[in-house]
């Protein structure tokens, strides 16, 4: 599914219907399919666009001049996203439990090298050992990411959104963007991967300490957008804090929202920019 967003329309079977249409079944998806809270974002979400209908984009490309200037840092009023925090608080625990399971059998491993297990030792025991030695690793593996995104954040203000990940901080300046939009895909029967899409106006830097992981090279939607985009994942809980904040301060900059291929997240381009690193 997509949009076209000089026209303020968007293609479903073969006709143009408006984009607000489209809007209100993607969200009656996640009504069918979300639980009782998701389906109150999804309701305060269907708001918000009836309130603010879709701008189309040359609107949103003149009205950049109009917005305010940039600041050194976030607003103390901008709209703070925990990410990390919530990660950590429901991924943490899940490693420390795997992380146990790997221990006992780290510590299987040591008897059986030592020769003190009791009676003989199966291959069925060996493969389950080798079970709770990968889910431990994975634990390691899961606890390390974690504890190390513990303190990003996603902050929206009138200049731009920010990106903090506990050290480092940057900006994408609304006044630099063509449009915004929502991108979701289906995980499995009944849940959604969610990403806040910023499509830039000009060039962007692909390496920059902070941002270059969120880059993404895709075939634009609307052949206004460029391939180059900024693509932002975050967790389904913040959906309608997300899209509020965004409707908030650039409501002429919102495409809407459009459902992709399952694993549209994607992972950014590592090798390339090690490559530009090295030159």
């Amino acid at each position: 599914m997509g949009f076209r967003r000089a026209l303020g329309e968007s293609h479903e079977g073969g006709a143009f219907v408006s984009g607000a249409r489209v809007a209100r079944r993607g969200l009656a998806l996640v009504v069918l399919l979300g639980g009782g809270k998701q389906r109150e974002q999804v309701n305060a979400v269907r708001a918000l666009g009836r309130k603010r209908p879709l701008a189309t984009l040359r609107a949103s490309l003149s009205s950049r001049t109009m917005l305010p200037p940039h600041t050194p840092s976030p607003a103390p009023d901008a709209t703070v996203i925990r990410t990390g925090r919530r990660g950590a608080v429901t991924g943490l625990p899940c490693s420390v439990l795997l992380i146990a399971i790997g221990a006992i059998g780290v510590f299987g491993a040591v008897v059986i090298a030592t020769g003190n297990q009791k009676g003989e030792f199966t291959a069925a025991g060996f493969a389950g050992l080798v079970f709770m030695l990968a889910l431990g690793a994975l634990g390691v593996f899961l606890f390390i990411g974690h504890w190390a995104n513990r303190r990003n954040r996603i902050l929206l203000d009138h200049t731009g959104l920010w990106v903090d990940n506990g050290k480092l901080r940057n900006v994408i300046p609304w006044q630099t963007l063509a449009g915004v939009s929502l991108y979701w895909s289906k995980l499995g029967r009944s849940q959604k991967v969610y990403s806040l899409e910023l499509f830039p106006a000009g060039p962007i830097d692909q390496d920059d300490p902070v941002l270059w992981g969120l880059v993404r090279d895709e075939e634009p939607l609307h052949p206004g957008l460029p391939r180059l985009r900024y693509r932002l994942p975050f967790p389904p809980a913040f959906l309608q804090q997300m899209v509020a904040a965004v409707q908030q301060h650039v409501p002429q900059l919102w495409l809407g929202e459009s459902e992709r291929a399952t694993g549209h997240i994607g992972r950014p381009d590592v090798k390339g920019h090690r490559k530009r690193g090295l030159q």
